[in-house]
């Protein structure tokens, strides 16, 4: 059993629905795109003619074909009245994987390589093999400790030390990307 409950209409569904359609033109799981229409292009249409359908009349078809298989309107109604599935109805369990499953799908319908997914079931294989999890801070280490009681390092003389610049040398002022300086004193 699937809830199928609309994103509601409000003051702002206007705004809604010229969102979804810039996600779709953008590209999504449920459609394909328009060749020719990128980021910029879409963006400007759904701002300019407000709507998909508007915008795709404006489109020079010769230059922007639309696809047949486009197609907007169900992506669209995917987007405001997802199916989705309650969890308490989901159960979830995790055992061995179905290899045969695994290799009819990615080899003789997906037409991955046979030795890359063979290579995949072999890593899926030992990896569960292995079942020891890491603590989190197992993956950060301590490089020094650092005593707040020692106060501030003093800095030595004027062109003495870690960073003092030769006699002479020019020294950034401290604009991004600038090239001038300020003769050190």
């Amino acid at each position: 059993m699937s809830s199928n409950t609309p994103v509601p209409d409000g003051p702002h569904h206007d705004e809604s629905a010229k969102f979804i359609d810039l996600c779709i033109l953008l590209g999504c799981d449920y459609t394909c795109k328009i060749p020719g229409v990128g980021p910029v292009r879409a963006f400007d249409g759904i701002k300019q003619y407000g709507s998909m359908e508007k915008f795709i009349e404006s489109l020079n078809s010769e230059k922007y074909p639309v696809p047949t298989e486009f197609n907007y309107q169900g992506a669209r109604e995917l987007f405001k009245c997802p199916k989705v599935v309650p969890a308490a109805e989901v159960d979830v369990t995790f055992g061995a994987p179905d290899i045969e499953g695994l290799k009819q799908f990615l080899i003789v319908e997906k037409m991955f390589g046979d030795e890359r997914v063979e290579k995949g079931i072999q890593r899926l294989q030992k990896a569960r093999e292995t079942k020891t999890q890491c603590r989190l801070d197992s993956f950060f280490k301590v490089v020094g400790v650092v005593s707040s009681t020692t106060g501030p390092q003093k800095r030595g003389k004027e062109g003495e030390g870690k960073g003092a610049l030769p006699s002479g040398k020019l020294q950034k002022t401290g604009q991004a990307g600038g090239k001038k300086g300020v003769k050190k004193q």
